[in-house]
């Protein structure tokens, strides 16, 4: 029987497509019985996409001489600085990156834990039913929205349509039959999350 330290380190190997057929078997079998180690296979296949689906920056062509003139010079090892020297674009983008992860991570802890609903188009909160006691949004049935909408700390009742996104942060999200949602429905518990929706969003206001 494998143990979780065994199956994390099979998952490097199986998400780069080197893990043998018969250790891919022990490591599906392991996952169907062990939530711990799917919910850390599905972070990292998140994150493999996340930095592929990052479009390549456009630098100046003295840009890796400039970069390299800030950094620090390492006492060993000096195979790093060869590395950056022929892929400046990867560095610039793994810099800007870990820049960006940083950033969102600090807004995770710092975000209000108020019970609260917000969004884009004003004219929305007079169509909403607030449970203020109870931490409730209801979109009614028969009812359009038109516009983004964001609840923390909080439930969102969704039974009419909503021409827009609706993301739930720390909360719970109740799509009736009748409910309609053009837009991304997500709902948001976890920082890993957290992060991923904040650098979306990032990306679809830079691009």
């Amino acid at each position: 029987m494998l143990t979780c330290e065994q199956v994390h380190r099979m998952m490097h190997q199986y998400l780069d497509g080197d893990l043998p057929e018969a250790e891919q078997v022990l490591l599906r079998r392991h996952l169907q019985t062990c939530t711990t180690c799917e919910a850390h296979l599905r972070q990292l296949e998140k994150t493999i996409a996340l930095v592929r689906s990052i479009p390549q920056p456009r630098v100046s062509e003295d840009f890796t001489e400039r970069l390299m003139q800030q950094l620090p010079q390492p006492k060993r090892k000096r195979n790093w600085q060869s590395r950056f020297k022929q892929h400046p674009i990867l560095a610039a983008a793994a810099i800007f990156f870990l820049l960006m992860a940083g950033s969102t991570f600090g807004t995770w802890y710092e975000r209000d834990p108020q019970f609260q609903v917000t969004t884009d188009n004003m004219a929305n909160l007079e169509l909403l039913e607030v449970d203020k006691e109870n931490h409730i949004i209801r979109i009614p049935a028969g009812t359009k929205l038109n516009g983004n909408i964001l609840v923390q700390n909080g439930t969102v009742e969704v039974e009419g349509e909503v021409a827009g996104d609706v993301v739930v942060i720390d909360g719970k999200m109740v799509l009736a039959s009748t409910a309609s949602i053009t837009g991304n429905a997500e709902q948001i518990d976890q920082i890993f999350e957290w992060v991923w929706y904040h650098m979306k969003n990032t990306w679809k206001k830079v691009f």
